[in-house]
């Protein structure tokens, strides 16, 4: 996954149509609307690793304001490599644009007071940056058509205040003022929005040294999460302002529930490649601000290396069951594991890679890798 770019482009020739289904309006009885084109890209040949479709964008909002009040909306569906959607503005001035993609793959963003969102076109600015996602009764990340899918959002900055590449003025919204001088007389303004996922990414990573021995995962869980995070923050607000354990304790019971099973069936290890790590399990997880600083993962540790309890419960658990076969000893045994894993901020990749060295004795040994996800600029195509 990557942080991807969206373009909106300023004309004022007429639109033309779009390959996808969408959805434009701005308020009416305001003089002086203009139209926005926005040019879309999923960030391709930008990925991290063999996954290809973490920075699809299928489906987008976008949300224009002078102050409060709401001079655009666009929203469009299908989307595929490249789309242009149609937007117009009922004024121009300093402008925040409020992005959203992806909203419908996973647990539906609800208002700040637990309801559900009826129509998305009415949402204030106030509605918009407290939009969250309530994970009390969510299931797990299922890939749409075999393909996994983030939501994101146009925050310059993660949930402990580290700032992205290329990142914007503004703290929580993308400003751009457009005045009558701006706007060309023939051809396109270029305004450059970055999106960022609004999850993290959990990728098992795991080989084996030798052939001598079959090795076979059957058991990769993930225990807990937060009850809920909100899409938008400010740069004032406290990571826990954002997200949310208010149930912890009852709902989750001390980190005792299941949160996901990263496998359905039994994953056999291969011998590790010379250049990396095979990967057998991935899934997204809710940004978490509690985690181990161990970067093995098998203690639970601040900073400093000293064990800790304060936070365990409430930090992500991967809990692994191995199977060992050693046919020549005729010798079958399973071995649990458990590995604690690192606070996780949004658009970071948590890798947990791990390799089982040896034929008779075997002890894995596991390196837990905390990456960001690159920018790329992507090139945008000129209007024919």
């Amino acid at each position: 996954m990557k942080i991807v770019y969206i373009y909106l482009l300023m004309a004022v020739t007429a639109l033309a149509a779009v390959t996808s289904c969408s959805k434009e309006g701005a308020p009416t009885g305001v003089a002086g609307p203009i139209d926005v084109r926005l040019v879309v890209s999923d960030g391709n040949g930008t990925r991290v690793g063999s996954d290809d479709t973490d920075n699809y964008i299928h489906q987008l909002r976008v949300y224009a304001f002078i102050g409060d009040e709401k001079v655009g909306y666009a929203e469009a569906d299908n989307l595929s490599d490249r789309n242009y959607i149609p937007m117009t503005l009922s004024k121009i001035g300093s402008i925040n644009f409020y992005v959203i993609a992806n909203d419908k793959f996973g647990p539906n963003p609800r208002k700040k007071d637990g309801t559900a969102i009826s129509d998305w076109e009415s949402l204030t600015k106030e509605e918009l940056e407290s939009l969250k996602f309530d994970l009390t009764k969510f299931n797990g990340w299922t890939p749409i058509n075999g393909d996994f899918v983030s939501p994101m959002s146009n925050n310059p900055r993660d949930e402990f205040g580290a700032e992205f590449t290329g990142k914007n003025e503004n703290n929580y919204t993308i400003a751009y003022t457009i005045n009558p001088q701006d706007i060309p007389a023939t051809g396109s303004l270029v305004i450059p929005v970055t999106v960022q996922h609004v999850l993290g990414r959990l990728r098992l990573m795991l080989n084996k040294e030798s052939d001598d021995v079959t090795i076979t995962l059957t058991r990769a869980e993930v225990y807990h999460r937060p009850d809920a995070f909100r899409l938008y923050f400010g740069s004032q607000e406290s990571v826990d302002d954002v997200i949310s354990f208010n149930n912890n304790q009852t709902a989750n019971n001390n980190n005792q529930e299941l949160v996901e099973s990263l496998i359905g069936t039994d994953q056999p290890l291969v011998t590790k490649p010379a250049d990396g790590y095979t990967t057998v399990a991935r899934t997204y997880l809710a940004p978490n601000q509690h985690g181990t600083y161990d970067k093995t993962g098998g203690t639970f540790t601040t900073s400093e290396g000293t064990i800790i309890e304060t936070g365990k419960d409430k930090a992500y658990r991967l809990e692994l069951t191995v199977r060992f076969v050693d046919y020549g000893n005729n010798h079958t045994e399973d071995k649990d594991y458990t590995v604690y894993l690192p606070r996780v901020p949004r658009n970071t990749s948590i890798d947990v890679q791990g390799t089982f060295k040896g034929s008779t004795t075997i002890n894995p040994a596991f390196n837990i890798m905390v990456n960001a996800w690159d920018e790329k600029n992507i090139d945008v195509p000129p209007f024919e």
